[in-house]
């Protein structure tokens, strides 16, 4: 079961998917989904379009691939009112962001975000149909959580990475961390058998526009799917169960008392 917290460091989380590219996908076949979703996404915007990704395997081979986009259609967004949540489309990928705005919003938990996108994704699923360019091939499946903390007052980083994490190593008296950036990424299998995705860990130093000093901790679960049927909700939930237990494994015990309200 995965762990709660009543009062996590999260700032961001995201579900996403990416699918077999619809070529004949264009501006205007995205403004008439637009008008489906519209409530609660209101508001429209475009951004350059990201490219194909994929996770290769073996010792020759790089790890993660990431093709250029190119000049082949744009990214469209579809935001709340408040901003906080918002759907992201291309012609080759769909996804859900929600995002703290203010110290009072509160997580809507992975549960209810996993069923919101299953319900954009059956709408643009059944979409696609319309427009007879087939059903959705989903070759990737990816959550992503970003954490945010802030030092308290007095603490240096040092203190920071000792008593919040449990991935940095202790240190000599004689030596204090001033500061680090650790980027870690480990495979991930289905019992211990062949590698269907990664998990990506990176922890970087952060300040805000007060100046004040903190931690940012981003922990990315790229998988393929391996279900026959319905493959983005098993892929996103086997995403979400490794992310979050790794959350729970390199955060310290004082850190999770905490974050638990």
């Amino acid at each position: 079961m995965s762990p709660v917290f009543e009062k996590p460091p999260l700032i961001e989380v995201a579900l996403s998917v990416q699918f077999r590219q619809k070529p004949n996908f264009v501006g205007a076949h995205a403004g008439l989904f637009w008008e489906r979703i519209k409530a609660p996404y209101a508001v429209a915007q475009e951004h350059p379009r990201l490219g194909p990704i994929d996770e290769v395997f073996g010792t020759n081979q790089m790890s993660t691939i990431q093709f250029h986009a190119g000049f082949s259609g744009n990214r469209h967004w579809f935001l709340t009112n408040d901003g906080s949540s918002l759907v992201q489309l291309q012609k080759d990928r769909l996804a859900l962001n929600w995002r703290r705005l203010t110290t009072n919003d509160v997580y809507p938990r992975f549960e209810a975000l996993s069923q919101e996108f299953d319900r954009l994704f059956e709408l643009l699923d059944g979409f696609f149909v319309e427009l007879h360019m087939d059903q959705c091939e989903v070759n990737m499946c990816e959550v992503t959580y970003i954490n945010q903390w802030f030092f308290e007052s007095g603490e240096k980083f040092s203190d920071a990475v000792r008593d919040w994490l449990t991935l940095a190593p202790s240190h000599s008296a004689s030596l204090e961390m001033e500061t680090a950036s650790i980027a870690a990424r480990y495979l991930v299998s289905l019992d211990g058998g062949t590698p269907i995705g990664r998990l990506y860990v990176n922890v970087s130093p952060i300040s805000s526009n007060t100046g004040a000093q903190g931690v940012n901790l981003e922990i990315t679960c790229r998988v393929r799917p391996t279900a026959a049927e319905r493959q983005h909700v098993h892929g996103l939930a086997l995403a979400h169960e490794k992310a979050v237990t790794t959350f729970q494994e390199i955060t310290s015990d004082e850190a999770q008392q905490k974050w638990r309200g």
